[in-house]
């Protein structure tokens, strides 16, 4: 899948398509550093009142990229996210329901 075309408004419509080019599920180590480092990933806030977002899908895909999708209560946020190995860090590249700038 090439990646250059999702954007925070076709996110969630090609969900399906970015997942199936993943070389497979996140290690849980990958998971628990996305959801501490979610307060500078994720700019939707939160609507239900939950402490934070919950890792409910994580795909790794080329290039040190994941495929993200966030849940609090029923509300679901996708991300594609990349990390950067130098720093041991994630920076976001989309989110769901955010403008896309």
């Amino acid at each position: 899948m090439d990646l250059t075309i999702v954007t925070n408004n076709n996110v969630i419509d090609l969900w399906d398509q970015i997942i199936i080019s993943a070389t497979g599920k996140a290690e849980r180590s990958v998971i628990q550093q996305i959801e501490k480092e979610q307060e500078h990933l994720i700019t939707c806030p939160k609507q239900l009142g939950a402490s934070s977002w919950f890792v409910i899908e994580c795909y790794k895909l080329p290039n040190n990229v994941y495929a993200v999708r966030f849940e609090e209560g029923h509300i679901f946020n996708y991300l594609i996210i990349i990390h950067n190995v130098l720093e041991n860090k994630f920076y976001k590249l989309v989110e769901s329901g955010t403008e896309t700038e």
